[in-house]
Formats: C-alpha cells, structure tokens, sequence
C-alpha cells in the first residue's frame, strides 16, 4: 500500500445552517473534472468549480445547481428528506434518493433532471457497486432490490434481517433505532463480524 501525499490543499466553508432539513448530507464530484456537488437534506444541490488560481485566494461560494423538489411529483413528502447522491460515469448523470423513496437522475450538462422512480414505502440504503452497473436499495418495507443503471429491476427479496455496516449514509444517531449491528442493509454472514 502507497502512502498518499497532498500536492495542493484547497479548503472551503460550508455554510453552517441552523436548520437541521437544510444541512449538507452527501457530496460528489466528477473524476478527472473539477467540479464538486453537495447535496443538502432539503433537495438542493449546490456546485463549486474548482480552478487552479483558487490555491491562492479567498474561499469562493457555493451555486445553486438545482433543486430536486422540481423534479418529484410529490414534492410534500419529499421535503428535508434526501441523503444520497452519486455521480454515474457511464450514463454522465447525479442520482439521487430521498428516504421517502424518490429516486432522481439529473444530467450534469443540461441540469435537466427526472424522476426515475419512487418506492411507496421509502428507502433506508442505498449503494452502488464499484463499476456503477449496479444499484442495491433497501426499502423502508425491509426489502433489498437490485437494479441496473437503466432502471431496470434485476432482483428483489424481502429479509426480516436488515443489517448491513457501511453501506450507506446512515446517520448513527439513526440506526440505533434500526437494527443492533450499527446501521441498515442486508445480512450478510461476513460483514456481521
């Protein structure tokens, strides 16, 4: 294993905010690009275009990239709630889910977003695998459904064990409530070790 060594350090405030339905709950940015997005509980997602004279001054705001409340047909429940967000590669989009189950893709290049699907019973993990050709969600139902990148269902089972560690953006606060094993997912007799 290779030590890793910083060869710029650039660093920025996020803003603080009192509200806990408007805190930033997970980034993303693309590779090879300097550009980075957060996602803030709310459902805005906000950018910061990195530069190369940015080492040297002031620490610069984050924009508005867009809002995902526009993009879902009940904006009501989803409201406060997102908490997922990642860059997909191949198909050159941000997803991003809620945990009333909404489940949004958004175009970096045009900032046109869809809703590409909602669970009724709402989401409490999300992952995908490493090559992005894979999505696993548990639903609030306590059910693990895989899916391909192009939406397509590939596997869906019900568990009444949900346990899984780093699977997801879980607060710890949170999974107390959900399970023993510190956080949310499916069991999996390695993991659980």
């Amino acid at each position: 294993m290779r030590n890793l060594v910083s060869l710029q350090r650039r660093v920025w405030a996020l803003e603080a905010s009192s509200q806990s339905e408007n805190r930033c709950v997970a980034f993303a940015s693309i590779p090879g690009d300097a550009q980075v997005f957060f996602l803030r509980s709310s459902g805005r997602i906000e950018a910061l275009q990195l530069d190369e004279q940015d080492a040297h001054s002031p620490s610069k705001d984050l924009e508005l990239f867009l809002d995902l409340r526009e993009f879902v047909e009940d904006d009501d429940a989803s409201a406060g709630c997102w908490r997922w967000m990642n860059y997909v590669a191949e198909l050159g989009t941000l997803v991003c889910a809620s945990t009333s189950g909404a489940l949004v893709s958004v175009d970096v290049d045009t900032r046109d977003g869809e809703e590409v699907g909602n669970v009724d019973s709402g989401l409490r993990a999300v992952a995908w695998t490493s090559n992005q050709e894979m999505l696993a969600l548990v639903t609030g139902a306590g059910s693990l459904l895989v899916m391909s990148n192009d939406w397509e269902v590939l596997h869906e089972t019900r568990s009444r064990v949900l346990c899984l560690r780093s699977w997801s953006s879980v607060p710890l606060d949170k999974t107390k409530r959900v399970g023993a094993a510190n956080s949310v997912g499916v069991k999996t007799p390695s993991l659980l070790r």
